[in-house]
């Protein structure tokens, strides 16, 4: 009976009746270890490994290090040793609000990760587990529309490009999108619906961006595509895809809603036309080009993931190939306009014999739709570029390898081993002119490319060393954005987490950011004593060279003004930190000292 109706839904799945590769039946527990099924796969494992193995082992080697950090492991993970000892970082207002911006999902896994381990650790051990999940998922997903070896061409095209290993990198939020997409379009290729559907609600627990492009590939699959392309919801009633629609919207929503809720209390996110308010959101503020309004359009966003996808960034795999086109950047956009266009028309060949590729069809209409959205509500569905860094090269890895066999006569996709093995002989090589061009190695920095610098070391120890409830303020770059991670102890600002997002929490930064302005170049005392009274600062760390630079330090806007003219009065007078160092200070070196403020006399 099982395989009477998985026959059924094969046959409605081609049109013509003709198929990519012969097909088999679902796979069975008993004959899950069968060695037809993984002796074979041997084969694509050991070139996998020869190819990417030894920057892989490299990678891993050198994120263990101890001054190793993942750059963004520094705005969201450091508040969560919280959970494990209620003495750190109490009224830390900066780590409250980055915890606060995760999923519900996040936040309990990383509250029982403290519990038991140390956050940091876990969250480098993380990334490599999610890296594999994240492969093995796009290369079942490819090796159901094109075999073995396009799931070996796929899965050599992602860890080429370091982008998976970028995102997933540091055990943050964003680590969980590869993986919990690359299953979605394996379940996708299948005709899984209900899979589809449990990945949707898995990544609003841990990162809802992924949750709004599964949800928008489900209605388009469910509501707009035919029953032929509904993979094992084919033969559902309007009700029953209306109630799986509707359940998987509501689970959403409600793992959403207590995040919306706690973002509440830190006021109404800031707009592109709340700029000239908050300088802070704008071009000579916070975010970077990319983070900020106005974004490009979606296939200029795309064109550069898929070139991200192709050319990668690390040792080339063919040097006299690869490098040439690396200093040749129109080349490469016109190579990749030709490549668009072929694989284009491959795959609307296919997607007019086969519904798989129509059904991926769905996940690039639901990330346009996902970047418009974006773009339009921006900043409250988080920047449109996180949808076409998640979707793009996902889809480009798993379609190119296949795409060429749109191209051939369709009496070639009938289920014959004789042309099994020569569609195989084609993807090769066409995955190895692919990789010929653009192809490396891998990137053994990919995700962890911060070290602590050496001479911050002694520093850090000593911050490490001050009680548990310490206030540490200090100039927000450098050194300051170090400290919470490292020393575990509260700081009162730092660029790292000094982001324009919403408004009453932007006002509050801007308004310790001239608290410490006044402070770190003041020419009295009274800066210094309203920094420890009112704003409860216990400890000033000062960098001499800042304060005897020729020049002012530069920060962002609307600071910069400010800071030039306490920093010129300053010179003009002298340097009450420096003149409070003899008496107040608990750890001196060449470059820094750290002031006790309750130390402080006139």
């Amino acid at each position: 009976m099982q395989r009477a109706s998985y026959a059924l839904l094969m046959s409605a799945e081609m049109r013509p009746r003709t198929e990519l590769r012969p097909m088999a039946p679902p796979w069975r527990p008993s004959g899950l270890f069968h060695p037809q099924r993984w002796l074979p796969w041997l084969g694509v494992v050991a070139a996998w490994i020869w190819l990417f193995g030894p920057t892989l082992l490299e990678h891993i080697r050198r994120t263990f290090e101890s001054r190793v950090l993942c750059d963004d492991d520094r705005i969201v993970l450091f508040h969560v040793y919280h959970w494990a000892d209620s003495t750190l970082f109490r009224h830390d207002l900066l780590g409250q609000y980055h915890t606060d911006g995760t999923a519900e999902g996040f936040r309990l896994l990383y509250y029982l990760v403290a519990k038991l381990s140390d956050p940091l650790w876990f969250s480098k051990a993380l990334t490599y587990p999610l890296y594999f999940a994240a492969l093995v998922g796009i290369a079942i997903a490819s090796s159901r529309i094109g075999g073995r070896v396009a799931a070996f061409v796929t899965v050599a095209l992602c860890s080429s490009s370091t982008l998976l290993l970028d995102r997933i990198g540091g055990g943050l939020p964003r680590a969980f999108g590869y993986p919990l997409l690359a299953w979605s379009l394996a379940a996708l290729v299948y005709g899984r619906v209900r899979a589809l559907c449990a990945l949707t609600v898995i990544a609003a627990a841990l990162y809802p961006a992924i949750s709004v492009i599964n949800g928008l590939t489900l209605a388009i699959l469910l509501l707009v595509m035919p029953a032929r392309d509904r993979g094992w919801a084919r033969i559902w009633s309007r009700k029953t895809r209306a109630l799986w629609l509707g359940a998987t919207a509501a689970a959403t929503i409600l793992l959403v809603v207590p995040f919306a809720l706690r973002m509440r209390a830190y006021g109404t996110p800031i707009h592109a036309d709340m700029v000239a308010q908050y300088p802070e959101a704008g071009p000579s503020g916070r975010p970077n080009r990319r983070d900020r309004p106005p974004f490009p359009s979606f296939f200029d966003a795309s064109a550069t993931m898929a070139k991200a996808t192709l050319f990668g960034r690390g040792e080339p795999l063919v040097s006299s190939i690869a490098k040439p086109l690396r200093r040749d950047p129109k080349r490469q956009d016109r190579d990749l306009i030709w490549l668009g266009w072929l694989a284009l028309i491959g795959c609307a060949r296919l997607g007019y014999r086969d519904a798989r590729f129509r059904r991926l069809a769905a996940v690039g209409a639901a990330a346009v739709v996902s970047y418009l959205l974006a773009d339009w509500a921006s900043p409250s569905l988080i920047v449109p570029e996180r949808y076409v860094h998640f979707a793009i090269p996902l889809l480009v890895a798993l379609i190119l390898p296949s795409a060429v066999l749109g191209w051939l006569p369709a009496k070639w996709l009938l289920p014959d081993p004789r042309r099994q093995r020569q569609k195989s002989t084609i993807i090769l090589l066409v995955g190895v002119a692919l990789l010929c061009l653009g192809g490396t190695h891998g990137n053994a920095f990919a995700g962890y490319y911060y070290r602590l610098p050496r001479r911050e070391v002694p520093l850090l120890a000593a911050l490490g060393r001050l009680p548990n409830t310490s206030v540490l303020a200090g100039w927000p770059t450098g050194v300051m954005d170090d400290v919470p991670l490292m020393t575990h102890r509260t700081a009162y600002l730092t660029h790292e987490t000094h982001v324009p997002y919403h408004t009453l929490m932007t006002l509050t930064l801007r308004t310790r950011m001239r608290h410490l302005i006044s402070a770190y170049f003041s020419t009295d005392l009274k800066p210094l004593i309203s920094l420890r009274d009112r704003e409860g600062v216990t400890h000033l760390v000062v960098d001499r060279t800042l304060i005897r630079g020729s020049h002012a330090p530069r920060y962002m806007s609307p600071f910069d003004g400010k800071i030039a003219r306490a920093f010129d009065r300053m010179r003009h007078h002298a340097s009450e930190v420096l003149r409070q160092e003899p008496r107040a200070a608990v750890y001196s070196d060449n470059r820094y000292f750290v002031l006790d403020l309750a130390r402080l006399r006139p």
